[in-house]
């Protein structure tokens, strides 16, 4: 299995999965740096059937036209993080008492 480059129309293997038998029919590509371009990409399968001729696939898709992470995501999980340990602060004594005597806070009579 290949992919061609988006700009490249010639048979430009960017990945190359040696051939296996595939049971499921489902193949899982882990590429950890992505793809150098986000576009449309090409990928070709040769199926090899154990008896029988060969047959040579093609197939489209779009890679890389993923949204990016948002921060206002992350500031969320930053501010329900704060949420659970106020709500612990205010719940368990002893995490109370470590938190004040950390944060040097003076028990009152």
């Amino acid at each position: 299995m290949s992919l061609k480059s988006p700009k490249n129309q010639k048979a430009h293997a960017s990945f190359f999965l040696p051939a296996a038998k595939h049971k499921s029919g489902t193949v899982n590509l882990d590429l950890p740096q992505g793809v150098a371009d986000p576009g449309k990409y090409l990928i070709h399968i040769t199926l090899i059937p154990d008896q029988g001729e060969r047959l040579d696939a093609h197939m489209g898709f779009v890679a890389g036209g993923g949204q990016p992470a948002s921060s206002t995501n992350i500031l969320l999980f930053v501010f329900l993080g704060f949420a659970a340990l106020y709500i612990l602060y205010l719940s368990h004594a002893g995490f109370k008492a470590a938190v004040d005597k950390h944060l040097g806070f003076k028990k009152s009579a």
